[in-house]
């Protein structure tokens, strides 16, 4: 695992992540999730002493450079017409998060842990994309006929960008051209 600071069980409290969360580069949250709960609860993430709701992660503002959300049904959620999935990931990205690698589905704990013990080892600067498809690739590799099952391994994606994408200078030529083209036809008109 990377260095840093690691809350497990009783340490692993709402309190302490928001007191940590302003700081750190990688935000890696293992726990419980449900994109929707029965009675019609929005999605939450469970920590030691209480829950985070979607709502209250809107709310945050934080800007690490990738939140890592291992757990259950974080990247679904009720599709909104006009907004899309109500989910967990789209909540850390909405409050600031540059990239982030949520799961499609319930996942397994062990598979889970497997994966992501892999992907530490592979990531190299913030190529999160790369190393998390290198530590699906090595998982396949150990794995047996049950549990290749992309039930154990798939559920888990990339969302952000890792570098800026790149600037298009098209629309500067293209300005400029015309600039240049009326420009000429200004002084040409003026001379007759």
């Amino acid at each position: 695992m990377p260095e840093g600071k690691y809350y497990l069980k009783g340490d692993a409290t709402f309190s302490r992540f928001k007191k940590e969360m302003d700081k750190a580069r990688i935000i890696h949250i293992a726990s419980h999730a449900h994109a929707n709960s029965p009675g019609g609860m929005p999605p939450q993430i469970e920590f030691f002493d209480s829950t985070l709701f979607l709502n209250e992660i809107y709310a945050m503002h934080t800007n690490p450079g990738l939140v890592v959300l291992s757990a259950c049904e974080t990247g679904i959620g009720i599709i909104d017409k006009s907004e899309g999935a109500m989910s967990l990931a789209r909540g850390f990205y909405y409050a600031g998060a540059k990239n982030i690698i949520t799961s499609l589905w319930s996942v397994d704990d062990r598979s889970t842990a497997l994966l992501f013990s892999d992907f530490y080892k592979g990531l190299s600067g913030n190529d999160y994309a790369l190393a998390l498809y290198h530590a699906k690739q090595n998982y396949l590799k150990n794995a047996n006929e049950t549990t290749a099952s992309p039930y154990y391994w798939a559920g888990f994606i990339h969302i952000g960008y890792e570098k800026q994408p790149p600037q298009s200078n098209r629309l500067i030529y293209i300005i400029g051209i015309l600039t240049i083209l009326l420009f000429s036809l200004f002084i040409y008109r003026r001379k007759k």
